[in-house]
C-alpha cells in the first residue's frame, strides 16, 4: 500500500518527513510512502512571522488537502500547528522532542555574550528577539526570513553578524559531514572530510584562498566535493545509518 504524505519543501521539512517515514518503514514491512509538497502562506509571505496576525500559516494548506483527502497524512512541526484545529483532523503522533535550546551562528566565533557592541542580530521568533534584547541591549535584533540555509548565507554576506536559530532545526539538516578552517595571515586554509555512516568511504579536501572570500573558498571546494563522489556518499546515509543502528 502506498500512502501519500503531504509537507512543505524546505530542506528541514523534508528531512523530518523522511524520518518519519524511515520510523514508520520499520513498523510497517512492504508499505510505500510518496511525498508531495505544498507551498503554504507562510512560504511566500516575507513578512517576519511575528508580525503576521493569523494562525497556522504553515500548515493551513497542507492539512486542508487531508481534510479533502488529496494526501493520506501531513508531517508538520509542532510549532508550526494552533492548538486549535479542525473538528476532522487529529494529531496522530508525536515523536519523542529533540533538543529545545537556541544556537546563535556567526562568522567569527562570537557568542551572545562576546558579540561586538552594535551588531545586527536576526531571528524570526518574537521570543528570542526579547530573550537577546534583554541580555544585550546594545545590538539590533531585526527579523529574518528563510530557510536555515538562506539565513545561514546572511550571516556569511555579512548582512547579519549573527541569526538565532533552533537547535533541533539545525540537527535535522544533518549529514556525515565535517569542516576546519584555520587563518594565517591574509589566507585562509579549509579542510573538508565527508565520510559513508560505515567510515568504509572518506572524502578529504585541503584548499586555500583569500581570507577576505571565505564564500568564494567554500563554494569551490563543494563543487570539488561533487566532483569526487560526494553524492554517491550522501544518496542512501539515512538508510545505512538505520541499518548502522540495528547492530
Amino acid at each position: 500500500m502506498t500512502f501519500l504524505v503531504g509537507t512543505r519543501g524546505s530542506k528541514l521539512s523534508l528531512a523530518q518527513t523522511n524520518w518519519v517515514i524511515s520510523e514508520l518503514q520499520k513498523e510497517n514491512d512492504g508499505s510505500e510512502f510518496e511525498i508531495k509538497t505544498i507551498t503554504t502562506k507562510g512560504d511566500t509571505d516575507s513578512r517576519a512571522l511575528f508580525t503576521i496576525d493569523q494562525k497556522g500559516i504553515f500548515e493551513k494548506e497542507i492539512d486542508k488537502a487531508v481534510a479533502e483527502k488529496e494526501i493520506d497524512f501531513a508531517v508538520h512541526s509542532l510549532k508550526d500547528v494552533p492548538s486549535d484545529i479542525a473538528e476532522s483532523l487529529t494529531i496522530a503522533c508525536i515523536p519523542t522532542r529533540e533538543s529545545s535550546n537556541d544556537v546563535i551562528i556567526t562568522k567569527d566565533g562570537s557568542n551572545l555574550k562576546t558579540i561586538q557592541s552594535g551588531a545586527v542580530i536576526g531571528t524570526s521568533s518574537l521570543r528570542r528577539a526579547v530573550q537577546v534584547s534583554r541580555i544585550r541591549q546594545d545590538v539590533v535584533v531585526k527579523p529574518v526570513r528563510g530557510n536555515i540555509e538562506t539565513r545561514v548565507n546572511k550571516v556569511t554576506d555579512g548582512k547579519f553578524d549573527a541569526v538565532i536559530l533552533a537547535e533541533a532545526g539545525i540537527s535535522g539538516c544533518r549529514f556525515p559531514v565535517g569542516a576546519l578552517a584555520t587563518s594565517d595571515s591574509n589566507m585562509l586554509k579549509l579542510t573538508v572530510s565527508a565520510y559513508s555512516v560505515d567510515g568504509k568511504k572518506a572524502i578529504t579536501l585541503e584548499r586555500t584562498g583569500d581570507i577576505s572570500k571565505p564564500k568564494d573558498l567554500g563554494k569551490d571546494i563543494g563543487e570539488e566535493l561533487q566532483k569526487t563522489g560526494i553524492a554517491e556518499i550522501a544518496s542512501n546515509w539515512r538508510e545505512s545509518l538505520d541499518e548502522w543502528n540495528k547492530k
